[in-house]
């Protein structure tokens, strides 16, 4: 969580990208026990935007649902 507030402060601040061209994007898990470390950490990033942190108040998108196919090829 503090890399992707720090990511975003950079981006904001060094390279002055404008708050509404920003989207977060978590990178997508590598098996199915981290999935849910990245969900996880998805959830403690949008609820600390919900609690008022600027710094992460921005849109996600997440690959996550794409990394269960590649786990399951049964599916």
């Amino acid at each position: 969580m503090n890399s992707q507030k720090e990511l975003n402060r950079k981006l904001m601040k060094q390279c002055n990208v404008p708050r509404d061209r920003i989207i977060m994007d978590r990178p997508p898990p590598l098996s199915v026990m981290v999935s849910d470390y990245a969900y996880t950490n998805m959830e403690r990033i949008r609820l600390a935007a919900l609690m008022g942190d600027d710094e992460l108040t921005f849109p996600m998108s997440s690959g996550t649902t794409n990394a269960w196919g590649a786990v399951s090829p049964g599916c």
